[in-house]
């Protein structure tokens, strides 16, 4: 029992306990008491909505937050100070979360059009009363921005949709289909259910996978593409022309492809078709054997001319192209020309105008004009075509002197004999009388009736060599052997009038000739050329091939012919000699025609010469 009762606290020792546990008490609410305030100053600094309910709806504790959207609650009950409300919202909530036991969360809409998402949590406060420490997060914006990319899907969604150009959203890796507009749809053929989940690939829309490797390529270089040209292949295999402009875009985080199409198939194959078109005239105007040239009216400046105007008139592209006829001093005669094109503006074309056109090195070539006006793209223009027809008319002067010449020998041939049968008798008369002694002091006389008489007889033996019907000898003969048979006699013929001949033998395949009329030939033209120069000219007689033609040519070192006949050379007794015939050359000229050749001169001042082409035997 002494033991127990030494056991016994006494006063000051349950004093000193109890001071004890005072201090650890106070010790303990001074710890909670920081507690709070660090917790409380933690909740004042959130950026959200932080405040206490108690029980009766009041309002113990708010942050900063709060305090400055809806100033100090001062003991007012949560519905009237967020609501305006003079009850409680029914049902509340907020107390929701006592009976749970663990946090909720749920969006509250205020009056003034505020959203708010809360999270409420149960609290315990000092005195045991269960309250509930609430935490709302403005998310006006939020829902607002929500509303804004909704109401931007939905018109996205109506312009996708509804726009008349074919638009496709494909995975830009892949290119697997997201999405497909109507237009597309009616374009390419497939239904939306058909493409969507499927590549270009897989549909055969794409002509080949460079195609696409390609296009992709210019993308991720650039960021995007604008009108770039692809060929796209329909669901019934015809081909389509697009211009597609993509960007990359954005969804669900991983990039996408949008991909406006632009049908350009019609202008393409208008295009094409105007190009075959272009290229169809352009072969055409290029090819015709007709001297072609397009002129712009406004200008008057050549704008192209065909490959056979170029032929003709010597004339390089670059050199005529932007330059005007005048500028090329293209008519022979402009006076004649100004005239023509005074009447083409009065009715708008002009036909079969005969005039000559002066090549690049000089050459007169005549021609048959004919201009029409013509429009390209509403502007006028002048199309203007020339036929070449020199040597056409060099052929009808030919016939021309060819049928004056035949009927000259036909006549010949008709009266030659009945001629020379009076001048054979009267000739020997005259020389049997001149031989008689009594005639001798008249032998004078005698000797020049003589004389005239032979002359004749010369003539007439020239009418008939010019008889179209004379009966010639065509034999396989080499010129160069012709040429040397009788270059002693014209030799000699130059030695007396102190000139030279000159031998230009290119040894040419052997021609069939007559060699009695080409030594006649040769004997003429020779005396000529003689003729026509001064004393220590120089006459070469020559052979060669030119032009697939076998030449044989005869040159002098004269004056030329006269421009004024020279177009009338070849004409019978045509002659500038005193005691000439006139029938020299016309002789040649009946001998080429009979032998199927052609003679044709070149002249100027330093010269002439004479070429006798003959056609190559087969």
């Amino acid at each position: 029992m002494i033991s127990n009762l030494m056991n016994i606290p006494t006063a000051k020792q349950l004093e000193l306990d109890l001071n004890i546990s005072r201090i650890e008490l106070e010790q303990k609410i001074e710890d909670c008491s920081t507690e709070r305030a660090s917790l409380f100053s933690v909740l004042d600094k959130l950026p959200a909505l932080v405040y206490i309910v108690a029980p009766d709806y009041t309002i113990r504790y708010t942050n900063r937050y709060f305090q400055e959207r809806f100033g100090s609650p001062t003991d007012k009950p949560c519905y009237l100070i967020f609501h305006g409300r003079t009850t409680p919202c029914v049902p509340c909530q907020s107390f929701e979360v006592l009976k749970k036991g663990n946090c909720q969360t749920w969006v509250g809409h205020l009056d003034n059009g505020d959203s708010y998402e809360y999270y409420d949590y149960p609290f315990i406060d000092t005195d045991g009363t269960e309250m509930v420490l609430k935490f709302g997060i403005d998310i006006t914006r939020r829902n607002l921005a929500e509303a804004a990319w909704r109401l931007s899907e939905n018109k996205f969604y109506k312009a996708f949709q509804c726009n008349p150009e074919p638009i496709t959203i494909t995975t830009l890796e892949s290119g697997y289909y997201v999405e497909v507009n109507d237009a597309w749809v009616e374009d390419c053929g497939y239904e939306r259910s058909e493409a969507i989940g499927k590549t270009g690939l897989d549909l055969r829309i794409w002509l080949s996978p460079t195609d696409r490797m390609l296009f992709l390529k210019e993308i991720l270089k650039n960021g995007s593409v604008h009108n770039y040209e692809l060929e796209y292949r329909t669901k019934s295999s015809e081909l389509n022309y697009y211009l597609v402009s993509a960007e990359i875009i954005d969804m669900n985080d991983q990039p996408h492809l949008l991909c406006v199409h632009k049908n350009v198939t019609k202008r393409k194959r208008t295009e094409l078709a105007l190009r075959q078109s272009e290229e169809k005239f352009s072969k055409v105007f290029h090819g015709s054997p007709v001297m072609l040239a397009l002129i712009d009216e406004e200008n008057s400046k050549i704008l192209d001319v065909s490959d056979e105007w170029l032929n003709v008139t010597g004339y390089d592209k670059e050199q005529i192209m932007g330059q005007t006829i005048r500028d090329l001093n293209l008519w022979a005669d402009p006076l004649i020309m100004e005239e023509y094109m005074h009447r083409y503006k009065e009715i708008d074309k002009l036909e079969n105008v005969e005039i000559g056109i002066i090549t690049k090195s000089g050459d007169i070539r005549q021609t048959l004009v004919n201009i029409q006006k013509v429009f390209v793209d509403g502007v006028a223009y002048h199309l203007t075509a020339c036929i070449d027809i020199t040597e056409q008319k060099r052929i009808e002067q030919e016939m021309a002197r060819l049928d004056r010449l035949n009927l000259i020998g036909e006549m010949a041939a008709s009266i030659g004999h009945e001629i020379r049968n009076p001048m054979t008798a009267v000739r020997g008369f005259l020389q049997m009388l001149s031989e008689q002694d009594y005639y001798k002091k008249d032998k004078i006389y005698f000797d020049l009736m003589l004389e005239e008489l032979d002359r004749a007889n010369g003539i007439i033996s020239e009418y008939l060599s010019m008889a179209r019907d004379k009966t010639i000898y065509l034999q396989p003969k080499y010129l160069d052997q012709v040429v040397k048979t009788i270059y002693p006699m014209l030799e000699a013929d130059a030695n007396y009038q102190g000139m030279n001949i000159k031998l230009d033998l290119g040894k040419p395949p052997m021609p069939l000739i007559d060699e009695k009329e080409i030594r006649q030939m040769i004997l003429n033209l020779a005396r000529n050329g003689m003729e026509a120069m001064e004393p220590g000219g120089t006459l070469t007689i020559g052979t060669m091939i030119e032009k697939d033609e076998i030449v044989l040519f005869v040159k002098d070192e004269g004056t030329g012919v006269d421009p004024k006949i020279q177009d009338k050379i070849g004409t019978p007794f045509l002659t500038t000699k005193l005691k000439g015939t006139g029938l020299g050359l016309a002789v040649c000229y009946s001998i080429a025609a009979r032998h199927q050749a052609k003679l044709e001169y070149e002249t100027n001042s330093n010269g002439t010469t004479f070429k006798l082409r003959f056609p190559q035997p087969d």
